[in-house]
């Protein structure tokens, strides 16, 4: 009986051994086909160039007069555009001054949704009413 349990016990042992050595294997394959998450650097530079494609819909106006909003607009100016609430407007005040319009992207809790309604909010900026009337 205790010939018997040495045996067991000598047969797990080796078993573990090589379940570890299979799974070691097994990881380092692994690790070598899965993608590397991006750096910090890497991630702004990817919402940078999405937030130059999505700019470049707009006039040189609808530009000056959004960057303008976005550098010189109160807090209350900027809760006016479709997803910024009081504090991604004060997380915006905070980061200025913007060169380009696609700065805003980097700032903390704005992502591709809400720089999306910025651009929009932009392009309604030099739109005319169609509500009001011509003069006659």
């Amino acid at each position: 009986m205790k010939n018997t349990l040495t045996l067991i016990v000598v047969i797990l042992i080796g078993f573990t051994a090589q379940l570890h050595s299979a799974t070691g294997k097994m990881s380092s394959s692994k690790s070598s086909t899965t993608r590397k998450a991006p750096t910090t650097a890497e991630r702004a530079n990817l919402e940078k160039e999405t937030a130059k494609k999505l700019t470049s819909a707009l006039t040189s106006t609808q530009k000056s007069k959004l960057l303008a909003l976005l550098n010189e607009g109160s807090s209350e100016d900027l809760v006016a555009i479709k997803g910024i609430a009081k504090t991604r407007a004060a997380s915006i005040v905070k980061a200025r001054p913007y060169k380009e319009i696609d700065e805003v992207i980097l700032v903390e809790g704005v992502g591709e949704g809400t720089f999306t309604n910025v651009v929009a909010h932009g392009k309604s900026l030099t739109q005319r009413s169609s509500s009001k009337k011509k003069a006659s």
